[in-house]
């Protein structure tokens, strides 16, 4: 892949910042950074750019290349981190490309699920459920939807793939030991518990 694809293909894929900045790095060694690159620079640092800062800057990139779908979603991603929820949801909902956009989806169907309208939620995946190309964020939303419905079956195995593609995210790990222990799985409930609380202190 192109370094530019790689690197959008690294962001929907939930990789480290710390990887991205590798990225970000050996790029600059050979060129100046495009538009999409900066974009992901900034959100690579996100623990130096505070939400509102980071609120600001996006709405900067938004006007300038006229609603970029990577911009619009790490926009609402800052907003959500300001706990600006419902703002977020609108600006997810403004663009039909985020509706085929495996992170955007789940970013979407993620705070529907927050603010407790699960019908639309499950819209987002009726037609298209996640597959193995997706991102750890759209396999924890459909397994939240999954949990909601009542299936924990079903749940559990989206929580599991969600792990998959993200070992290091401790939120998948601590919904997959929930699940379990509520299956009864005690033993696997507690080693994704302990695995989370690890990765929570690590963070």
């Amino acid at each position: 892949l192109a370094p530019r694809e790689r690197l959008v293909e690294l962001y929907v894929a939930q990789v480290r910042p710390a990887d991205i900045r590798s990225q970000l790095t050996e790029i600059e060694t050979i060129r100046p950074l495009t538009l999409d690159e900066l974009v992901l620079e900034i959100v690579a640092d996100d623990p130096i750019l505070p939400a509102e800062d980071g609120i600001a800057t996006m709405r900067r990139f938004l006007e300038a290349d006229g609603g970029d779908v990577r911009s619009r979603i790490a926009l609402a991603r800052y907003l959500i981190a300001a706990r600006r929820r419902d703002e977020a949801i609108e600006v997810l909902k403004t663009s039909d490309e985020v509706a085929t956009d495996d992170s955007g989806r789940a970013l979407l169907a993620g705070a529907l699920l927050d603010r407790g309208e699960v019908d639309e939620a499950s819209e987002i995946f009726a037609r298209t459920e996640p597959d193995v190309r997706s991102s750890a964020d759209s396999w924890l939303a459909f397994g939240r939807l999954q949990e909601k419905g009542g299936d924990r079956d079903a749940a559990c195995e989206a929580f599991s793939r969600a792990v998959r593609a993200d070992p290091g995210s401790g939120l998948a790990n601590y919904l997959l030991g929930q699940v379990l222990e509520r299956l009864g799985r005690h033993d696997e409930a507690d080693r994704h518990l302990r695995r989370a609380k690890l990765l929570d202190d690590l963070n």
